[in-house]
């Protein structure tokens, strides 16, 4: 089975550029997981029919909930030891 590997940029809260990859897998004829990495760190995962387009305004949603969560502020502490 084919995995597709999706490249997302946005601009944090803070004003960094973040990285997260969607990884896409058909688990079903017509059904499709994304799963969200930020590094190693899954940060969530949508189950959604092939070509829904609400894919789209569904990963802005669970993006922007990742950037108030607690585990982006710890992601955000830890990184600015190192800058």
């Amino acid at each position: 089975m084919k995995t597709f590997k999706i490249p997302i940029q946005r601009l944090s809260p803070c004003g960094t550029i973040v990285n997260i990859e969607a990884v896409a897998n058909l688990v079903l004829p017509k059904v499709v997981k994304f799963d969200y990495w930020h590094g190693k760190n899954l940060i969530g995962f949508i189950l959604c029919e092939v070509g829904e387009m609400g894919i789209f305004e569904a990963t802005d949603i669970l993006i922007d909930e990742y950037f108030k969560s607690e585990e982006f502020k710890a992601f955000r502490k830890e990184a600015g030891k190192w800058n």
